[in-house]
């Protein structure tokens, strides 16, 4: 969430049922390897995009664990 990412922020009370619905979401959308879908791409660089795609992978692994782990998830 870019709102929270604790349940001790402030924003988590009243909101405790988007997170749990976001975490199990973050779960049911966890690649085999482990990573996660980046759901665009640029496609007038090809080239670039097969290097920054796991950059965006990486980025997506790191925020996505960071979360579950900080909503008691992981």
């Amino acid at each position: 969430s870019q709102f929270f990412n604790s349940v001790d922020s402030i924003f988590y009370d009243g909101n405790q049922k988007i997170a749990e619905y976001e975490c199990e979401y973050i779960n049911k959308t966890q690649q085999e390897d482990g990573s996660w879908t980046v759901p665009w791409s640029w496609h007038e660089y090809p080239n670039e995009w097969a290097i920054a795609k796991n950059w965006w992978k990486s980025n997506g692994i790191l925020a996505n664990m960071i979360y579950l782990k900080r909503m008691g998830k992981a």
